[in-house]
């Protein structure tokens, strides 16, 4: 799962490493590939533990406030790019947009969701009631 340190600002790349396992459901994409499920992992730093449910209600709330409000530029380009793994000119080519034009519209989108978490959508914070549906 991805670590994001809490103390900090989100940063786009982390929102972008979110994105995908947020709409699966909390799960991570796994590869063809990878190792069995019961095989020994790499221990794990207690200081992080409990992160990945926080970061996940963070993300929760920003896309649920911006879906609410209507701010995001396209959502139907995030969902085909972070959940189904489509590239952007599969996008392009079956909605007769331009390459550029989802590029664009997906840049925008990660970039609000990235300033909606970081303007305190955990509870205590500034801003946090604007965002819960």
């Amino acid at each position: 799962m991805p670590r994001t340190e809490l103390h900090g600002a989100y940063e786009r790349e982390q929102v972008e490493e979110l994105l995908g396992p947020y709409f699966h459901g909390g799960t991570q994409w796994t590869r063809e590939d990878a190792p069995d499920a019961d095989m020994p992992k790499a221990k794990s730093n207690p200081k992080l533990q409990g992160t990945w449910m926080a970061v996940n209600i963070d993300i929760d709330r920003a896309l649920r406030g911006l879906l609410k409000r209507r701010e995001l530029r396209n959502e139907v380009f995030l969902w085909r790019y972070y959940a189904e793994g489509w590239t952007q000119k599969e996008i392009a080519d079956t909605y007769g947009v331009n390459k550029s034009t989802v590029s664009r519209s997906l840049e925008t989108d990660v970039g609000r969701i990235r300033d909606a978490m970081n303007e305190g959508q955990r509870p205590g914070q500034r801003g946090a009631s604007k965002c819960l549906v």
